[in-house]
């Protein structure tokens, strides 16, 4: 493979991709594989930032969230709750909005404080952001302290502890792994901001007290969920009446 150094990740990735999932799927055939192919491999993981996929499709790419967010991310149940019997590493109720953002182009989290939102969000934000090359995470919230210093704050912390090496390298509220590929988060202050985020391989806007978020910011985060694979993920406590997401939680 004489040229191989010179190509970029994403193209070394793509060249390797049938002998890694050979490998993933049968661990046991690898010796069967031409050793100057596994030898790149193996420099290849060891040299570069980990492209997604080669940790493992089953385990980002697919549809088993569990899984990413135990391998992946390292995050594990408490002793408390596998002394209840509880082995996934996230509580029932982050469970569940996980799963409706998988299967749902729309979803609405009522809380309050202390039950794990933001947490969740901050997972779901880098899962979607990983699952494909070319998706892009928009986060907002009802104030700027709440985005940077809360919901990026959980981001860059989950990046930061992953188990193994993520892609890109987190400011106070950015990830960008290549051009087009990025998450970011935005002030409502200007929601003509919003425009020109959309990615046509999947969006995935994140409105964190959306309650706080004035209405005309919402419909520019709703404008952007056109996509088979767009996603909207807004959550709050509904305590104003005559808030959009008191209608969106209804």
């Amino acid at each position: 493979m004489p040229s191989f150094s010179r190509k970029t990740p994403e193209q070394q990735y793509l060249l390797l991709k049938p002998v890694i999932d050979d490998i993933l799927a049968h661990p046991e055939k690898a010796a069967q594989h031409d050793p100057a192919v596994i030898l790149a491999l193996t420099e290849l993981l060891e040299a570069i930032p980990t492209p997604p996929g080669i940790v493992s499709a089953k385990i980002i790419g697919e549809d088993d969230a569990m899984r990413f967010i135990r391998v992946v991310l390292g995050i594990e149940p408490t002793p408390a709750a596998l002394r209840a019997g509880y082995t996934d590493p996230v509580t029932p109720e982050q469970r569940l909005i996980i799963e409706s953002v998988e299967k749902n182009k729309r979803t609405a989290v009522v809380s309050g404080h202390g039950v794990g939102k933001t947490a969740a969000l901050g997972i779901i934000s880098l899962r979607y952001l990983l699952q494909k090359p070319e998706r892009r995470v928009i986060t907002t919230a009802s104030n700027w302290p709440q985005v940077e210093k809360v919901l990026w704050s959980e981001i860059r912390k989950r990046h930061a502890n992953a188990r193994v090496r993520l892609p890109g390298r987190p400011t106070k509220t950015n990830i960008e792994i290549a051009p087009g590929w990025y998450a970011v988060g935005l002030s409502t202050d200007e929601y003509a901001r919003f425009s020109g985020h959309h990615s046509p391989v999947g969006t995935l806007v994140v409105i964190d007290e959306a309650t706080g978020v004035r209405p005309e910011v919402a419909a520019a985060a709703q404008s952007m969920i056109t996509g088979p694979d767009d996603r909207l993920l807004a959550a709050g406590n509904p305590t104003d009446p005559t808030s959009w997401f008191k209608v969106a939680s209804e």
